[in-house]
């Protein structure tokens, strides 16, 4: 065998011992994000959260499916909250609907606040997402 022939084998040899050891550690859970689908969707209770000081807001929040649902007229505080939360990825946004006051956002996932946003004046906007990878 040829010095070349040698370079190559040792080369193939170790490219397959690389990317068997990525399999094996991404297999074995290391990587839990992705990995592990319960901590991705289904075992969550998530709650958005409107607080502040405005009279009324709009709400438009991602629901438990991925749609968008957006609420008119919301008097604070306000809550929305989704057990067994199944999609990715959460955001929601409240926009102040009169001329002051302020507003504040929460995502809170398993009890714990994720995302917090707060904007004050009139027509302010407060948006917070969360992504469960």
């Amino acid at each position: 065998m040829s010095l070349k022939t040698g370079s190559i084998l040792f080369g193939l040899f170790a490219v397959v011992w690389i990317g068997l050891g990525v399999i094996i550690f991404n297999a074995d859970g290391f990587n839990t994000g992705r990995n592990n689908p319960a901590a991705i969707t289904g075992k969550h209770t998530l709650t958005y959260q409107v607080t502040g000081t405005a009279q009324t807001v709009s709400v438009t929040l991602h629901d438990s499916a991925g749609g968008i649902v957006q609420y008119s007229n919301v008097h604070l505080p306000y809550n929305k909250t989704y057990n067994n939360y199944d999609f990715w990825f959460a955001s929601i946004l409240a926009q102040n609907m009169g001329g002051s006051g302020s507003v504040t956002v929460s995502i809170i996932v398993d009890g714990q606040v994720v995302k917090q946003s707060t904007s004050s004046g009139a027509y302010v906007i407060a948006m917070a997402d969360y992504s469960f990878y």
